[in-house]
């Protein structure tokens, strides 16, 4: 199944549940996500409304991101955040 709000498609398939424990790890799952759509930073940065810089920052997880832009970030991308109780 493919998806995307763009017109950048996405594919589901061989997409795992990631556990994220630190903002490292969300910006490495979303700098990932954005390099399987083939987008650039200022690419994404556009689609946003925010800096290149800010997205470089925030996929190194240095930056402290609007829970907002985050969400809008991660639709973009095809993402979504679920919560789950720990195991």
């Amino acid at each position: 199944m493919l998806f995307g709000i763009t017109g950048i498609k996405y594919s589901r398939m061989g997409m795992k549940p990631i556990i994220i424990r630190s903002p490292e790890e969300l910006g490495t799952a979303l700098r990932g996500r954005r390099k399987e759509g083939g987008l650039t930073i200022a690419e994404v940065a556009d689609m946003v409304g925010c800096s290149p810089r800010y997205i470089s920052e925030l996929e190194r997880g240095k930056a402290g991101a609007s829970l907002r832009l985050l969400l809008t970030l991660m639709n973009e991308l095809g993402l979504q955040f679920t919560l789950n109780l720990k195991a």
